[in-house]
């Protein structure tokens, strides 16, 4: 039997709903009732993917039709 060349995770991007590769994806955390990326995906608690092309990633951080809330299952929270 040969062996693969690896498992490379997919993920969901919260705006489109695209799925991709994890690596082309930007992973936000929340940490103290505030949205911060997670650039080496190392952060612990909930995360949430968008698309790194920066047009997904903006309109995430605008909270674009609560879709930080819905990902975070929250009611209210702040981007920075």
């Amino acid at each position: 039997m040969s062996r693969g060349t690896g498992h490379e995770p997919e993920r969901t991007c919260i705006v489109c709903g695209k799925k991709r590769k994890q690596r082309n994806l930007v992973r936000m955390v929340l940490r103290d009732g505030r949205v911060i990326t997670d650039e080496h995906r190392r952060l612990p608690g909930r995360g949430a993917y968008a698309c790194a092309d920066g047009q997904c990633i903006g309109m995430a951080l605008g909270n674009y039709k609560n879709c930080l809330n819905r990902a975070f299952r929250t009611g209210h929270i702040k981007v920075f």
